[in-house]
């Protein structure tokens, strides 16, 4: 190990305290992005066991790509969806997460895990990506049980739906459907889940 490890890890560790911008404007609730991060990895974990395909798919590698695919905001902050054009978004990420890993022995494991993340074309990365939106989901969920009126909570909802479909994981959208009735039986019991134009 080396000095520029502990600097890598010391970095990363901001993730605990950095909160998540979009619970705090919109229902004043918070989750750090390592939490997030957390519960990324452990639905990426529950899709890949529910996957007809499981044993094609590489677990280690799907792991590794959710416990990275925050990281940049240990530098840059949790920016909203809305606040920058997507692709400064990605510009701006990949520097920075190129920049963090640069001196460490494992940066060019990290940096294709990363790359491939990104692109989001193999089944691990789709599955990370789907388990993003997943998470984002759960989280509402748990601030509704809190107490948290499930109509403040709509938008995490309509807008994770199209992000879902489009990785193409059908274990993703299977689960998508049942957080979704459990949000709308909070208040329309009869409804369905969201057509994509909602989204």
């Amino acid at each position: 190990m080396k000095p520029s490890d502990v600097e890598f890890l010391l970095t990363a560790s901001r993730l605990k305290r950095l909160h998540r911008v979009g619970w705090l404007m919109s229902v004043g609730a918070d989750e750090s992005v390592a939490s997030h991060m957390w519960g990324t990895a452990l639905a990426a974990l529950l899709l890949v066991n529910e996957s007809e395909h499981a044993h094609d798919v590489n677990i280690a590698r799907v792991l590794l790509m959710a416990i990275l695919h925050d990281l940049p905001e240990a530098i840059l902050s949790d920016i909203p969806h809305d606040r920058i054009p997507a692709d400064l978004k990605t510009r701006l990420e990949k520097q920075v997460f190129t920049e963090l890993v640069a001196r460490l022995d494992q940066q060019g494991q990290l940096s294709e895990a990363w790359r491939e993340l990104t692109e989001g074309r193999t089944v691990e990365a789709r599955t990370v990506l789907a388990a993003d939106v997943i998470d984002m989901v759960v989280q509402a969920l748990f601030f509704e049980r809190a107490g948290v009126r499930p109509e403040a909570l709509h938008e995490f909802f309509t807008s994770g739906l199209a992000r879902v479909r489009k990785t193409g994981i059908q274990a993703a959208i299977d689960l998508f459907e049942l957080l979704y009735q459990e949000h709308m039986n909070r208040h329309q019991p009869s409804s369905q889940v969201p057509d994509e134009q909602e989204s």
